[in-house]
Parts: C-alpha cells; structure tokens; sequence
C-alpha cells in the first residue's frame, strides 16, 4: 500500500480504523502462510503483536502452523515471544507440539520462556515429550527446561513419555535429570505406567537409570503388580528380578555399618554387665536386637540376640521376661538349624531352665528330654555344652543340669 494511498484510507476510515484493518489482514495472511503479504503489512504498519478474538498472536499462529519465514519477520518486528492466548499456551508451546525444529531454536534465541506453564502447567517440553519430538526434547532441555515440572494433571514429561512409548524422548530426559519415581499423589510413576501398558522397552530403560519398582501408589499399587494385573507376565517377571537385586544392593550398603552397630551393642553390654550396669546392659541389648531383626531369620546374629537378652533377664531372676526371648529363639532354632545341631540343643536347655526356675517342672520335663535326645544323638555327655561362642547362657544351663 503507497503513502498516498494509505493516507487516503486513513483520511475516509480513520486511523483506528485502518489499522485494524490492518492488523486483521496480517492475521489472515499468517493463516494462510503468505510471507510477502505479511512483509508488506509489517512494513505499511500491522501490528506485530496482532492478535485474534482468542488472544492467539500472529507469532502465536505463524510458530503453530511451521511457517518459519513469518517467524522470522514477527520477531525481527520485536513480536513478544512470550505472549499468551486465552489458554495460556505460548508461541513456544505451539511450535513443540507441533515439532517445529527451527522456529522452536528462533524462539529461545529471542529468549522465549522456556519454562512458561499454559493453564493446566503444561510445558513446551512436555507437548514435545506428549508427540514425541525427541529433537526438540533435546534443545529444550539444553536450553535449561525443567523435566520435573508437574502439572494439574499429576503428570510430568518422563510420565507423557513413558505412556506414549517414546523410548528415545525418554532417554534423553533421564540422561538432562528426569526423577525416574517422581510422580503426584494421584498418579503413577512412569515405571508403573509403562508396566501397566506392557513397555518392555521403556520398563528396562527406567530400572537402568534407578528407578525404583518397590514403590506403590496411593491405591497400594506396584509396578510388578499392575504388570501382572494386565497380564504382562515377562515384565512383571523383570520387575520382580529387578527388586530383589534392589533390596540385594541396598542390604549390602547399609549391612557393613550395621554389622558394626551390632557388635558394639554386644560389646557395650557385655562391659556394662560386668559392672553391675543392668538397665545400660539392657538398653545395649535391645537395641542389638532390633538390628539384628533387620538381618532376617536366618542371620545367626538375631538367634544371638534373643539369647544374650534372654540370659541377661534370667541372671536378675527376671525369668517372665526371659521366658517369651528363649521361647522365641527355640522356635527361630527349629526352622533353621539341623535337628542335631547345637543351637538347637542349647535353646531347648535354656528354656527349660526357666521353666525351672519358675517352678513349672512339667513344663520344663519334655524340653529337657528332647534336649537330652539330641546330647546322645550328637555324642556329647550331659555336662558337655556345645561351644560354638555364639549362645551363652552357661548359668541357665548349670541350672537347668541341677534339677
């Protein structure tokens, strides 16, 4: 449009007028991709920050629609790249979604934001990871996008990821720091997601980066569970695989600590026993306790634990309370030692002996027989003990051997 002619326009129209016209015949020409028409009405005064009734903006459409060369002349015209529509959704937003390689580089160079949520907290890299644009995934999260963004779905972009199968989109962002276990109190993890669809692939991927296949929902739902729910038998196989070697590995870290704990509770009683020190020898012992309950059943050092407090309780003539310990390492006895083996004779000895010493001899009869059975079977005479330095109860036993 010449000067003349536009000062004619402005003249009959008004300026309002005419520039409005001008601004709609820029947001028709965008629509339909024309790159001359759009030059043309930029340079005869269309505003670059045009907008239609859904607030949408002429960069807003042109990034949408993959039209680069508009891109291009809007933000040379200083179009806001960070503007909005109705929903929130920014140009940036548009042109992931829609994987638009070059205008989503045009738009971080002009400083786009790349973090910028839409109405519902949905990022351009989520839209990216949601379609699958691994490419602008990846210039995205060098640009410094947050992959651990939640929004008012629950969801994240490794979860869009995970359900949709985009092996690739989720690599990338496990490998730019997506939390493989991060997930709202209403949704699934992205390891339980891909095991509910039957994503070997995306399954594997997630336990290679740590994802942890112990951990369950709100509804008390795991990742093996929802695997075998939806008859994913090979997955929920690999997830089972997959947590014991996880409860393997976390045993083994924590054991050597613990393995020290242990022992200096044994030791510190043992010193506070001999001193007259009962309730810090009880304390000390307790605790071994509880520590060695974490070892399992069939740790020797949890048999070890019931015996020491045990004797320490029937040392004081405290014999209710050693009565439940010793019956409860006599049962732990029988489900892990050999029927001849030593443990096995020494807490049949011992809770007879209380059972003695409170005076209920008829209680105590059969465990002293099955005691004596196991002595002759095993070779030793009545006043051989089994010394294998792991139960001591020498003053239970003396007694027991008196009655």
């Amino acid at each position: 449009m010449s000067t003349l002619r536009l000062a004619l326009v402005l003249l009959l129209l008004g300026p309002v007028t005419a520039w409005a016209g001008l601004d709609e015949q820029l947001l028709e020409a965008v629509h339909q991709g024309r790159v001359d028409d759009v030059k043309n009405l930029l340079a005869t005064g269309a505003d670059a920050n045009a907008s239609d009734s859904f607030k949408r903006t002429a960069l807003i459409l042109a990034s949408r629609n993959g039209h680069v060369g508009i891109v291009k002349l809007l933000v040379e015209n200083y179009a806001d790249v960070n503007a909005r529509n109705h929903l929130q959704k920014t140009a940036l937003m548009g042109a992931a979604a829609n994987g638009h390689v070059e205008i989503v580089n045009i738009l971080l160079r002009e400083r786009a934001d790349v973090n910028a949520k839409n109405w519902l907290g949905e990022t351009a890299l989520s839209w990216a990871a949601v379609k699958g644009h691994v490419e602008i995934v990846k210039t995205l999260l060098a640009h410094s996008a947050n992959p651990n963004i939640i929004d008012k779905h629950g969801w994240t972009a490794l979860m869009y990821a995970a359900r949709e199968g985009h092996l690739s989109v989720l690599q990338a962002l496990l490998t730019d720091g997506a939390n493989p276990d991060l997930s709202h109190e209403s949704t699934w993890t992205p390891l339980m997601i891909a095991a509910a669809d039957g994503r070997g692939e995306i399954v594997q991927a997630l336990l290679a980066k740590g994802a942890d296949p112990a951990l369950e929902s709100h509804r008390h739902e795991s990742a093996v569970k929802l695997a075998r729910s939806a008859g994913h038998r090979e997955i929920a196989r690999m997830l089972q695989q997959a947590t014991r070697e996880a409860a393997k590995a976390a045993a083994a870290q924590r054991q050597p600590s613990e393995d020290r704990d242990w022992e200096t509770r044994l030791a510190a009683a043992g010193a506070a026993q001999e001193e007259g020190k009962y309730s810090a020898a009880e304390a000390q012992l307790r605790a071994a306790l509880t520590i060695a309950q974490g070892f399992g059943e069939r740790d020797p050092r949890l048999l070890v634990s019931l015996n020491r407090l045990a004797h320490l309780y029937y040392t004081q003539g405290k014999y209710t309370k050693a009565e439940p310990l010793y019956r409860r390492a006599l049962t732990l006895a029988e489900k892990t030692s050999a029927t001849d083996n030593a443990d096995l004779e020494t807490s049949l000895s011992n809770l007879a002996a209380v059972y003695d010493a409170l005076g209920r001899h008829s209680d105590a009869a059969p465990f002293h027989r099955r005691a004596s059975a196991l002595r002759e079977k095993s070779g030793r005479n009545k006043g051989q003990r089994a010394t294998d330095g792991r139960l001591q109860n020498d003053t239970a036993l003396a007694t027991s051997q008196n009655k």
